[in-house]
């Protein structure tokens, strides 16, 4: 059927409307699915229903990833039905040719479930990337993305967690702190500056170490955590900083005999 001139096409579809019915948008779709082939005059008309019913949604996205060619209406389909999925390596490749950078980021992700920032399209892509992972949704592709560390050292360093949610703000805890983030957490104030600290994989470099413990000293909050204090100590850099830190804790009478 997918080798036949269009002319043809509409013969047979006419054939065995009597038959199928081909009105609906989900007798469309069973009616590609099995002959393997997109038709573009049936996507252009069957976004409403593919955007109001989550079934059939699904249905037309199995359709797609199973034909070996999409047609224009395909990326606008996907692109407008209200909802990512994992697509097929022939639409990711579309969808980036398209510059549909985010919809082909998510994709990839959840095709691949794991995040990879190739070196030859980072470039285009990072501004994709800090996008995504300071919204508010995209909740599984973000998980992914915490995975790597490389990534988050990147925002670290670019500082692009400046104005983030307190909740995109607890991404950045699985990599070693440079002064700068640790100094930006405060401005959260002191509940989140404890769930914060009280959760990282250590420091970046004496430095971060240093204004670590000077952030803690000025702070009685921060201070009176034994929490935190059992959970940073160690991650300190040199016997230095860990006495600096400990004898604080015993001039305002934090520490327990």
């Amino acid at each position: 059927y997918q080798f036949l001139s269009k002319d043809k096409k509409t013969e047979i579809k006419e054939w065995f409307k009597t038959i199928l019915g081909l009105e609906k948008a989900v007798e469309k779709i069973n009616f590609m699915r099995v002959t393997k082939c997109l038709d573009n005059e049936w996507e252009g008309g069957m976004l409403e229903s593919l955007k109001n019913d989550k079934n059939l949604q699904v249905s037309y996205i199995n359709l797609v990833n199973s034909c070996s060619k999409i047609t224009r209406n395909t990326i606008n389909n996907i692109c407008r039905i209200g909802c990512i999925y994992p697509m097929s390596t022939i639409v990711n490749q579309k969808l980036f040719e398209n510059k549909r950078y985010k919809e082909y980021v998510v994709s990839e992700m959840l095709q691949k479930k794991q995040f990879v920032m190739p070196e030859d399209i980072r470039e285009v892509l990072w501004q994709t990337y800090v996008d995504i992972f300071s919204s508010t949704g995209f909740v599984e592709v973000r998980k992914y993305m915490v995975q790597n560390k490389e990534f988050v050292r990147l925002i670290m360093q670019s500082k692009s967690y400046q104005g983030y949610s307190e909740a995109n703000r607890m991404q950045l805890v699985g990599v070693y702190q440079d002064r700068e983030c640790l100094e930006d957490v405060l401005d959260y104030g002191n509940e989140f500056a404890l769930e914060y600290y009280s959760s990282i994989a250590g420091f970046a470099d004496e430095e971060a170490a240093t204004a670590f413990v000077s952030i803690v000293e000025a702070n009685d909050v921060l201070l009176a955590s034994d929490e935190l204090y059992v959970k940073t100590h160690g991650m300190l850099v040199n016997g230095r900083l860990k006495a600096k830190y400990t004898n604080a804790r015993k001039r305002r009478g934090h520490m327990r005999e």
